[in-house]
């Protein structure tokens, strides 16, 4: 599939979005919304507070997300690095908020400048802040550290993936599924399964590119299936995981399998005049190889 595809570019955003997400934290951990004397801070836009860290930092993460494109891949890698050097100087060298932002910069060398190499390296800088064998599961403080970490391991996993080493990816997929448990104990009302979601689409990748068709598939069916019931099962969200599990049918020369999502994938673009292109190639696709 072309990388320009609408539905490839929504399921990055949802990714980024993800993986730089911070609303799970308690606020004195927000990088957008910093406290001070349990007061918080808002008026970011006032003329007075333009020069200060406090309110700096806020504004340029609030940013970020807009710059997440290709095209704009250099003043998105170079907000994000202040942002870092903001989070050392407000909090801590070995702070939570500075691991996030490790990552996040991670995230963004992987997915705007297929630096593999950058992205692992500042994958490990998160780990070497987060001890995760200390972080006990009776204490649900360390709720924000683990899903931290858990995001670590699927950028890490994917990085390596794109290097060509997909049983280090799956390995490390594994120990996710299991750290994923420990986050249900330290915080049973947490509800947003998008770790698991892309736990299972790197997987599926993982068992692709080691020609192993019919595990990739069950992994991308899991993953439509959270999808779905995270965002509704007709939301544009879902026609990524469809178009991905229409390709591996191909592999599988299950083509009228792969007719049925086809034509799943078209119901879904139905409402989304943007996704038409995808679908136009996704049937060409299958046309050609059977």
């Amino acid at each position: 599939m072309c990388i320009s595809s609408m539905a490839r570019v929504i399921w990055q955003q949802y990714w980024f979005r993800f993986i730089t997400d911070d609303s799970e934290w308690p606020l004195t951990l927000h990088t957008r919304q910093i406290t001070e004397d349990t007061t918080l801070l808002i008026p970011y836009q006032h003329p007075s507070y333009t020069t200060s860290p406090k309110f700096l930092l806020p504004t340029l993460v609030s940013s970020v997300g807009n710059l997440f494109t290709p095209d704009q891949s250099d003043t998105c890698i170079e907000t994000l690095l202040k942002c870092l050097a903001l989070s050392r100087f407000i909090f801590a060298s070995d702070s939570l908020q500075v691991a996030s932002l490790h990552l996040s910069l991670a995230c963004a060398y992987l997915e705007l400048k297929q630096s593999h190499s950058q992205a692992i390296k500042h994958c490990k800088n998160v780990t070497s802040l987060i001890d995760f064998g200390k972080l006990s599961p009776e204490n649900t403080s360390n709720f924000p550290a683990v899903l931290l970490y858990i995001k670590t391991n699927l950028v890490l996993a994917k990085s390596l993936l794109l290097q060509q080493k997909p049983s280090e990816a799956n390995n490390i997929l594994k120990q996710t599924v299991s750290h994923s448990k420990l986050l249900q104990t330290l915080n049973p009302s947490y509800r947003d399964n998008s770790h698991l979601v892309f736990t299972h689409y790197i997987r599926g990748h993982t068992h692709k590119s080691m020609l192993k068709y019919k595990l990739a598939l069950s992994q991308f069916k899991f993953c439509l299936e959270l999808v779905a019931n995270i965002f509704g099962a007709r939301e544009e969200h879902t026609v990524w995981p469809v178009i991905e599990i229409v390709e591996v049918l191909i592999e599988l020369s299950s083509f009228d399998n792969a007719l049925g999502y086809a034509e799943k994938c078209y119901e879904m673009c139905r409402d989304f005049e943007v996704l038409k292109p995808d679908v136009s190639l996704v049937l060409a696709k299958l046309h050609f190889a059977a």
